[in-house]
């Protein structure tokens, strides 16, 4: 694990930061948590943190369970970097694998 990456639970990429927090905002009306913290391109609950971002070589230094990604990101040329941290939910609980994890099952398109 890197000392340096900050741990997301959800991420969401887009190549415009407003249509990130769009789907940013799409998403929350779903929680039944309550927020703790919120920002335009954040938003933080007791047990999840939730980030919209434009894309770039800068978010390479996060690390993330789910992430949304928008179509229009899929022919961009360092697009392999956000399949690269997409990080299993057992690597937090010190196992080396979980054999029903399936990434598709955590990447998200809009």
């Amino acid at each position: 694990m890197s000392l340096n990456a900050s741990h997301i639970n959800t991420m969401i990429f887009s190549d415009e930061q407003e249509k990130a927090e769009a789907k940013l905002n799409e998403l929350i009306t779903g929680i039944n948590e309550d927020i703790v913290f919120r920002r335009k391109d954040l938003v933080k609950t007791q047990t999840k943190t939730i980030q919209a971002r434009k894309f770039s070589l800068q978010c390479r230094s996060y690390r993330y369970r789910e992430v949304y990604v928008d179509l229009a990101l899929r022919y961009h040329e360092d697009f392999k970097l956000i399949f690269m941290y997409l990080v299993p939910p057992h690597y937090y609980r010190s196992e080396e694998r979980d054999d029903n994890y399936n990434w598709r099952d955590h990447v998200h398109w809009f």
